[in-house]
């Protein structure tokens, strides 16, 4: 055990002078356990047995696993799980606050680019113009098995400014379509949404999963133009290629 003093991170237990209740004649041995393991094992706690403690209860548990791999198989060891996680939401039960600190490892970054994935998938983008039925658009992603579709005005190309495209989503077409806000003969722009998630062909795999936290799909922009759509399921079937 470490005599230097340092700073710690488990509150209340973690306390720097000695309550007058401890009674030394009964303790038979003093288990030190990081600030790591404390919090590692609160979640552990939280995930693998729902019981949703706070960092001193792990702290406790850490050193209550100890002890039992210590005593052996038939013994019983009584450990008090004496906080609650609900105070601790914005710290140990936070991976941000634990990556910060150094407890939870970063997350690996993606192998490749998106230029990668592009030549592995290696499909043409369909466009929709902006004058086009509703239904027309519908019977098009159904007909290739699409949920979302890129939209342009009608005068424009594939090559004019990204900020001028739009996306529809089947989820789109179907909302607005049981809602009566929209009538099959419509113009599918009045259903689109403005294009985002945008992403660069040299651009690392790691943002693309960075954009399906916000959307469905990342749009691939290459010098003003869309080059391609990738989709939840292209990324997986692009990663099992490579294991």
């Amino acid at each position: 055990r470490s005599d230097e003093p340092g700073t710690y991170r488990v509150e209340g237990i973690g306390h720097d002078f000695m309550v007058g209740t401890l009674d030394f004649s009964v303790i038979d041995d003093i288990i030190q356990v990081s600030d790591k393991d404390s919090f590692l094992t609160t979640r552990r706690l939280a995930r693998d047995e729902g019981i949703f403690a706070g960092g001193s209860s792990g702290t406790a548990v850490h050193g209550a696993l100890q002890v039992a791999a210590q005593l052996g198989p038939g013994k019983i060891v009584v450990v008090i799980i004496c906080d609650s996680g609900d105070r601790y939401l914005s710290k140990c039960h936070n991976d941000t606050w634990m990556k910060d600190l150094g407890y939870l490892e970063p997350e690996p970054k993606l192998p490749g680019q998106v230029t990668d994935l592009l030549h592995f998938r290696n499909h043409p983008v369909e466009f929709a113009q902006a004058d086009e039925s509703i239904v027309s658009v519908a019977r098009r992603m159904a007909q290739q098995g699409i949920s979302q579709l890129p939209i342009i005005p009608a005068s424009d190309s594939p090559s004019d400014s990204p900020g001028q495209f739009f996306m529809v989503h089947e989820a789109d077409l179907l909302q607005h379509m049981v809602s009566g806000d929209a009538n099959a003969s419509d113009p599918i722009l009045s259903v689109a949404k403005p294009l985002k998630g945008l992403v660069e062909p040299a651009d690392p795999l790691a943002k693309v999963q960075s954009v399906f936290d916000d959307d469905n799909v990342a749009v691939v922009v290459d010098q003003g133009r869309i080059s391609g759509i990738i989709s939840k399921i292209d990324l997986i079937e692009y990663l099992a290629s490579r294991s």
